[in-house]
Parts: C-alpha cells; sequence; structure tokens
C-alpha cells in the first residue's frame, strides 16, 4: 500500500484507494520478535495445517485490532477455534442430525416460539452491529460481536430448543425450530463470508443439503450481504435476566452438592419485576426443577444474592425425587453409549 501511494505522489496523482486496514507485526506468544536463531519462529503452513486458513486469520480479528502487534499463542487461537468455528459446525451438525426430510424455510417472524423470537432478535441486532462496525472498517469489533452471537444461539438457543428437535409428535413445534435455525444458519453464513470464507463456504454447502430453498446460489460469495429485520429488546433483556438467574441457581447446586440431573421441588426467586411464565419454565427446564416461585421463600431453602436478585433452592430430595434422578442417570448413560457406538436418532438399539 506504501507503493501504491509513494509513485500516485511521485506521478501527481490522488490516493490510489480511500481506507487501508494494515496489520501489525506478529509476535511469539512472549511479545518478542520472531526470528530463526531464537528458536522462536513459527511455520504458517504447520500453523495453517493444525489450525485451518480460517481458524488462524479468526484469530487475528478478535485477538486485538488490526494495526497493533499480535503475539501468536496456540492455546489462544484454540480457544477461538472452539468458541467460533467449532461452535458453528457443531450446530449445523445438530440441525442436519435430526433433520428427516428437507427443510422449508418459512418467515421466521411468524414462529410465536419465545426461544424463536429471541434468537431472531439477537441474529438481526448482530447482523446490524456488523454492518455498522464494517462500515468503519473495525473488523475486530465486528467480529467479536459474531463470536458472542454464535455463543449464544449453540450455548443457549440450541440447548433449551434440543426437545423440540427431538420430539417427533409436536411437527408443527419441530418445524418451527427447524425453519429458525436454518435461517439463522444462512444468514451467518453470508455475514461471515468476508471474514472466514473457506468455512462459511462449507456451512454454506451443508446447509444447502438440508434446506429445500430456491434462494441457494452456487457459492455463498455470490450471495448478497443478509439484511435484518426488527429486535425485541425488552425480550431479549428478560433472557439475559434468565441466564442471570440460571447462572446463580446453578452455583446454588454447585454449593448444595447437587447435580443438575437429580430434580428438586422448587425454585424461589426474588426479582423485580417478576419474568413471564414462558420464561420461568426455560428457567426451571434449565435448572430442573418442577416449579419456579416469585417472591420470599420458606428459611430451610438454601439462598444466594447477586445485586438486586435473590434465590432460594428447596434442596430437600422426596423419595419420588430421588428415583426421577435415578432415571436420568440411566438415560444419560444409555445416550453416552449411543453416542460412542455413534448411532443416529434413528437407529434403534435392542
Amino acid at each position: 500500500f506504501y507503493t501504491l501511494l509513494a509513485i500516485g505522489t511521485l506521478m501527481g496523482k490522488p490516493a490510489p484507494y480511500k481506507t487501508v486496514i494494515s496489520h501489525g507485526h506478529v509476535l511469539d506468544k512472549e511479545g518478542k520478535k520472531m526470528s530463526k536463531s531464537k528458536g522462536n519462529m513459527v511455520n504458517p503452513w504447520d500453523a495453517i495445517s493444525k489450525f485451518g486458513a480460517d481458524g488462524i486469520r479468526w484469530y487475528f480479528y478478535v485477538v486485538n485490532q488490526a494495526g497493533e502487534p499480535k503475539r501468536f499463542d496456540e492455546k489462544e487461537v484454540m480457544e477461538h477455534v472452539r468458541k467460533f468455528l467449532l461452535l458453528w459446525q457443531n450446530t449445523s451438525k445438530f440441525l442436519g442430525l435430526y433433520t428427516g426430510k428437507k427443510i422449508t424455510l418459512k418467515t421466521t417472524s411468524s414462529s410465536k416460539n419465545l426461544l424463536d423470537r429471541w434468537i431472531i432478535s439477537r441474529l438481526n441486532g448482530t447482523g446490524k452491529e456488523v454492518q455498522k462496525q464494517m462500515n468503519v472498517y473495525d473488523a475486530t469489533a465486528a467480529a467479536r460481536r459474531i463470536e458472542e452471537f454464535v455463543d449464544d444461539c449453540s450455548v443457549w438457543y440450541v440447548r433449551r430448543s434440543r426437545k423440540r428437535f427431538q420430539q417427533p409428535k409436536n411437527a408443527k413445534n419441530k418445524a418451527a425450530a427447524q425453519q429458525t435455525l436454518a435461517h439463522v444458519l444462512l444468514s451467518l453464513a453470508k455475514m461471515c463470508a468476508p471474514f472466514v470464507p473457506f468455512f462459511s463456504e462449507e456451512m454454506y454447502q451443508q446447509l444447502k443439503k438440508m434446506v429445500s430453498a430456491k434462494q441457494f446460489k452456487e457459492s455463498v460469495h455470490l450471495e448478497r450481504f443478509p439484511s435484518f429485520g426488527g429486535e425485541d429488546k425488552k425480550l431479549e433483556e428478560a433472557m439475559k435476566k434468565a441466564r442471570d438467574i440460571v447462572a446463580l441457581g446453578h452455583r446454588l447446586r454447585a454449593n448444595a452438592k447437587i447435580k443438575v440431573r437429580q430434580p428438586l421441588q422448587a425454585l424461589h426467586i426474588k426479582v423485580s419485576p417478576p419474568l413471564t411464565q414462558e420464561i420461568a419454565e426455560i428457567i426451571a427446564d434449565e435448572l430442573n426443577v418442577k416449579e419456579v416461585l416469585w417472591g420470599a421463600a420458606p428459611a430451610s431453602c438454601a439462598t444466594l444474592t447477586e445485586g438486586a436478585m435473590t434465590l432460594a433452592l428447596d434442596t430437600a430430595i422426596s423419595e419420588e425425587l430421588w428415583v426421577e434422578g435415578i432415571v436420568r442417570e440411566v438415560v444419560r448413560n444409555i445416550q453416552d453409549a449411543r453416542k460412542k457406538l455413534s448411532l443416529r436418532p434413528k437407529d434403534t438399539i435392542t
């Protein structure tokens, strides 16, 4: 870029470009310049064969701003590969695992499910922020927002929607979940194509096999950057509060040394304002309690307070709850055995 500018200036021409993004030096993990004599050189081709070209590319986006020197630490590279590329890949595999016939994409706003509405709102907000940051050439801020979104999608949306994908009895609910996740993954592939071109193409081609849609092109790189609709900020705030409650609830269980697979009777929550019944059901399911109650709790409950929020967990385990916990342990062991045998959901066992 300097040569272009120097020649243009000498020839009396205007600047040959409007904007330049130039990366800083790549240093070793201690922040020292790489050199053969010091023995701290990293062979780029070895790193690419280990993490993939896009894995390294993504690390350089998110680790710090483009112009700053970058410490090349393999542990940090792997951490971001796991947090982004592998989570995205596993989410795509999850959709394929529970998809029989091809998914028909529909207007995602038609789903009334709370989790569907939440993830679409998160997608729209993320997409708009990515556009905003890319327009001012801040690839780092944009990439970090995408990484946060992929984590939300995998760790919360897919985790909390798992039963909907697995339930063949409620076909309408399952179809809504499939359509929502397919829409999210398609938008993600288009949005990430400028960042991770090879991986986005792979995810796009995999999705094409799962979705019955004429709008697919030969390559994701022939697509336009997606457009994004409105956001539901109130829902996002309520869901964030629910996740804070769940995190505190898991701490209560850990303090009481009670596994999550062991059902408990009740969780009492003192927070203002109380959340909706739909969100209470999500909290109850995540924390494996029979009911969520709003307000003060009996003195016998295990209690934790964080900020303006107080949680009290009924840790008493009746014989009925104990038996249900044993059943869950048996189911978990069967599922682990199925996984080791590489069985798909449609495969029956004896």
